[in-house]
């Protein structure tokens, strides 16, 4: 038994006097309460986006992560019951009652709401909305990775939806750190790499910044689409397509990417070290570049 369960600690207690927006409302954490019949909590039903605030910029590709939460909401058949310009107002509501002035994350979570307990989210009328911010630490080093195979196919439907059902992902995410590693990347059924378990990834090889493709299983995060763009703009040649862990190792530099960590150098993958480059810092540069520039609330 976890040693601080047993001496009647609560886990949340770190975190128990910050406040969170609860469908409509704002609360304490310690205090906050969603039904049993949640179909979030039972199944895993519902959709979430995390975001990044900078001082003094706000929040970085805020109408895009929005944008993406309605989608995968509609997806799943869940409607979002606020309009984009109240989520914003609850945003910066959670961020001032919380004090957070500083580098932040902050979560949106959407699930369907209560319903009954045999599984039918057509009676799910009542979506359970919850934001919450906390002050965020960027990592100061590289990641050290394994591979593992990936949890979807390229017809899933859950594989472009940011979802709820991340068990998966926390399995591989759990034998990574047993593992010494930091993150997980994903390879497909006929050998190709598509995403980490949080995270997009691209490697230079040569002058060209290589990405998986779309056709694959994974999610087209919204930073990936801006490195991208950046690419572009800096006159570094993109392609999008199947490669092999062997291409990867062979690569002259690789990073991964996401919303939080930005960009991010890969160290070894599956303890086979990995050259670094001067490209992660060049792109670096513009993204904050654009950080500055396209942040908002």
């Amino acid at each position: 038994m976890n040693p601080e369960i047993q001496m009647g600690k609560n886990p949340i207690d770190d975190h128990a006097c910050l406040k969170i927006f609860l469908n409509g409302e704002l609360c304490p954490l310690s205090e906050a309460w969603i039904p049993l019949q949640d179909y979030g909590y039972l199944y895993g039903m519902g959709v979430f986006e995390t975001m990044r605030f900078y001082p003094g910029a706000g929040i970085f590709a805020l109408d895009a992560h929005l944008e993406r939460l309605r989608q995968g909401a509609r997806t799943l058949g869940i409607a979002i019951p606020y309009a984009v310009t109240d989520l914003k107002m609850a945003i910066a509501e959670v961020l001032e009652a919380n004090h957070l002035t500083g580098t932040s994350a902050i979560k949106i979570i959407l699930s369907a709401g209560p319903g009954p307990l045999r599984p039918d989210p057509t009676h799910c009328d009542t979506p359970t909305m919850v934001i919450m911010a906390t002050p965020y630490t960027p990592p100061q080093q590289g990641f050290q990775t394994i591979t593992r195979p990936s949890p979807h196919t390229c017809d899933s439907i859950l594989a472009g939806v940011k979802n709820l059902n991340y068990l998966a992902y926390l399995l591989a995410r759990q034998q990574a750190k047993q593992k010494g590693a930091d993150e997980v990347l994903f390879v497909d059924h006929g050998g190709c790499l598509c995403e980490g378990s949080t995270t997009n990834l691209f490697f230079m090889k040569g002058n060209t910044l290589h990405t998986p493709c779309e056709c694959l299983p994974l999610l087209d995060g919204i930073t990936r689409q801006y490195v991208l763009q950046i690419a572009e703009s800096e006159g570094i040649p993109t392609t999008e397509g199947c490669h092999s862990v062997t291409d990867l190792l062979m690569a002259d530099e690789a990073f991964l990417t996401n919303s939080l960590i930005e960009l991010v150098p890969i160290l070894s993958v599956d303890q086979t070290p990995l050259a670094t480059g001067p490209i992660v810092e060049r792109l670096m540069e513009c993204y904050h570049t654009r950080v500055r520039s396209d942040a908002n609330l």
